[in-house]
């Protein structure tokens, strides 16, 4: 693959960055402009843009360059390249794409929460590297400021996470879309063993004496129906609530991070998850089904476009330039059984509107979506569908149909440029 940065740079010879990845499945525009996506067998995808009043900056971390969590903004500024914006208050937005090993490995979080502590109101959206053969870890691309002066530079890299920051007269809405729904009632956590072996819980609103994770499970189980324990032996998911401690247990889907279970502990009937789990929080099940995530993913798309039409009564319009879309590469298409899904959903909601995109390990966003998204934090997702609209801040400006960005299949994964 180290083919790839050089054959674009000869391609486009005026490309100054250049951040991407490896993916199991890709999303773009054919040369006919038709909405194309290329799963299990060879496929490329590229945006190509140019954009005026922007400012854009590439990095490439490494485990050992995160700081300590006593350091101060200005190394964590440092680390993605020092991004200020000299003619904007507004924070940058941040495109990132992580290796899977610096995910499992807790690095992305620490990553997440350095770049929150940095630049306080940022936008971050992205996803884990994948490819389409087994475990592999896959590939990153990215082009740093050395990179440009060498022609022959390769611009891979094995592990890590790239990224690319966006500063000035830009903005990233993104909405984020669970591709599950909760199953069972709502449980409160009061023992963990291991950190992330759910082994005692209760139900939320009804104290009662604690039953251990996998007691609780059987009960539900129990309570579902045949379709629904056929989809809970394919794919076990449970759900942390975002508020972590107490609360009355009415949460909706969207106040929930996914995350799988990866196996039982007889021994002290807990259940394995992968993430850290504490006493005290909400926890609930979850399960993939088809109709769930269409019905949401269009209501996520209905609310935005509820908001966009009322900034556009009051003379506010600020129509979004340029989308990317991410989908979970371990669900496939095993769960909408049809292409093109997420993408027809937004594009009747967004005509004309260039779109690309990829299946990643997992997806990077905020932790709710649309004018709930400010002031979040950003998190890795399990299991959603995520798409993050790009638009200009200076909404009453009309956008230049020439410096519109563009897509066609021209290279591995997605990789977002600056001509």
């Amino acid at each position: 693959m180290d083919f790839v940065v050089p054959k674009l740079r000869a391609l486009v010879p005026r490309l100054a960055a250049v951040v991407g990845c490896t993916a199991a499945g890709v999303i773009g525009h054919t040369a006919t402009g038709d909405v194309a996506e290329v799963e299990g067998a060879p496929g490329v995808s590229v945006t190509l843009a140019r954009l005026p009043g922007i400012h854009v900056k590439t990095f490439h971390v490494m485990p050992d360059d995160i700081p300590s969590s006593d350091t101060s903004q200005d190394e964590w500024q440092r680390l993605v390249g020092n991004p200020q914006g000299a003619n904007t208050t507004h924070p940058p937005a941040f495109m990132i794409f992580s290796g899977t090993s610096f995910a499992e490995k807790g690095e992305l979080d620490r990553f997440l929460s350095g770049l929150e502590y940095a630049y306080p109101g940022s936008s971050v959206v992205g996803s884990l590297a994948s490819t389409a053969a087994g475990n592999a870890q896959g590939h990153l691309y990215c082009t740093l400021p050395r990179d440009v002066l060498s022609a022959e530079s390769k611009s891979m890299r094995d592990s890590g996470l790239v990224g690319i920051s966006l500063t000035g007269d830009v903005q990233l809405d993104c909405l984020v879309s669970p591709g599950c729904r909760p199953i069972g009632p709502v449980f409160e956590v009061r023992k963990v063993v291991e950190g992330n072996v759910l082994a005692e819980m209760e139900l939320v609103g009804r104290p009662s004496t604690s039953l251990s994770a996998v007691g609780h499970l059987k009960s539900v189980i129990s309570y579902a129906t045949p379709e629904e324990k056929r989809l809970m032996q394919e794919e076990m998911l449970v759900g942390i609530a975002v508020d972590t401690i107490g609360g009355a247990g009415d949460d909706g889907d969207d106040d929930y991070l996914i995350r799988h279970v990866v196996g039982t502990d007889m021994v002290v009937g807990g259940i394995t998850v992968t993430t850290k789990i504490r006493p005290g929080q909400r926890v609930r099940f979850f399960i993939k089904e088809m109709e769930a995530a269409r019905r949401k993913l269009d209501a996520t798309m209905q609310k935005y476009k509820r908001i966009e039409l009322a900034n556009s009564l009051v003379g506010y319009s600020n129509p979004p330039f340029g989308a990317m879309v991410f989908v979970d590469s371990r669900r496939g298409r095993a769960l909408f059984r049809e292409p093109l899904m997420e993408t027809k959903i937004l594009t009747s909601f967004a005509p004309g509107v260039p779109v690309a995109g990829f299946f990643g390990g997992g997806q990077v966003g905020p932790c709710h979506s649309g004018e709930n998204a400010l002031n979040t934090p950003s998190v890795l997702h399990t299991g959603c569908n995520l798409i993050a609209l790009v638009r200009r801040r200076s909404g009453m400006n009309p956008v230049d149909p020439v410096d519109s960005p563009s897509t066609s299949n021209v290279d591995l994964g997605s990789d977002g440029s600056k001509e």
